[in-house]
């Protein structure tokens, strides 16, 4: 019963975490949410939550940051932006995915 409240204690930290990230900046709030779907997944054995839900969640993830990526250059050009300034948008959203992370 106490491994059963634990799960259930992380899954619901994850994705409130999770919705706390799709507002404020830093926190990755897709993943949390898929990540907090997947603990709750597994320990229930996919029954709950099926694969088919997980690949649904995993796509909405993968479409929210790919919107966040082109919202930003797209904002670049209504703003009056070059289109090296779209490139650098893109650029820096990319290397800030991928290396922001690491930062000391």
């Amino acid at each position: 019963m106490a491994e059963h409240t634990l799960i259930l204690i992380l899954t619901a930290v994850l994705m409130f975490l999770g919705l706390l990230g799709s507002v404020l900046p830093g926190l990755p709030g897709a993943p949390l949410i898929l990540l907090g779907a997947l603990v709750y997944a597994w320990y229930t054995g996919f029954t709950v939550i099926t694969w088919m839900t997980l690949l649904a969640l995993l796509v909405l993830a993968a479409l929210s940051y790919f919107l966040e990526f082109f919202a930003s250059a797209l904002g670049v050009k209504k703003l009056g932006g070059s289109r090296w300034g779209m490139a650098g948008a893109l650029a820096g959203a990319v290397f800030g995915l991928l290396f922001g992370v690491f930062r000391a």
